[in-house]
């Protein structure tokens, strides 16, 4: 790994207790919704546009996952979570683009706006699905619940996402570091 990519583990591993913390938060206590079978693998690489639609493909499930724990039913929150983490990689992909040979100054703007950017549009996605599926039990309907589920599943796939790039993609392991430190934050 480069120095950057040090410097975000360094600082992701004396986190370490803070992550335990924010997963414990699933355990406090029954949070009520209803699971489903999900997509498992929900990422931009998963959504196609035809016309004025979308089209979700691919229904494999998460491939580092049995046949049998892909058809096990869980909370839908967790494809909202995969789709908000693969949002957050790709402008972590677009920074790491871009970034490179700009000033700091300019650098640290384009950051700003990315992270803004992401955060919109996660927002946006999770708005209208909760808006599309009212009147359901498939996403808890207290706000704490909620955060608690999507904090989890977020953190979970960006710690894949980080075994992934270590093993395959080393690269661009500082998308998932920075996006667990980022993750950190809220």
């Amino acid at each position: 790994m480069d120095d950057d990519a040090s410097g975000f583990a360094e600082a992701l591993i004396e986190q370490e207790a803070e992550i335990h913390t924010k997963l414990k938060r699933v355990f406090a206590h029954k949070i009520e919704s209803d699971k489903i079978r999900i997509h498992g693998d929900f990422t931009l690489e998963q959504v196609a546009m035809s016309d004025d639609k979308f089209i979700i493909q691919s229904f494999d499930g998460d491939p580092d996952r049995t046949f049998s724990q892909r058809t096990l039913r869980r909370s839908p929150a967790k494809d909202l979570a995969n789709l908000m983490r693969s949002v957050s990689y790709a402008s972590g992909l677009i920074f790491e683009d871009l970034s490179s040979g700009v000033r700091e100054e300019t650098a640290d703007h384009l950051e700003d706006w990315l992270r803004t950017a992401s955060r919109y549009l996660s927002a946006e996605f999770l708005t209208a699905y909760r808006k599309a599926t009212s009147g359901t039990r498939l996403l808890p309907e207290d706000d704490a619940d909620l955060e608690v589920l999507l904090d989890t599943f977020r953190i979970e796939k960006a710690l894949q996402e980080l075994r992934y790039d270590l093993n395959y993609r080393t690269a661009q392991v500082k998308i998932p570091l920075r996006g667990l430190l980022e993750l950190l934050e809220d």
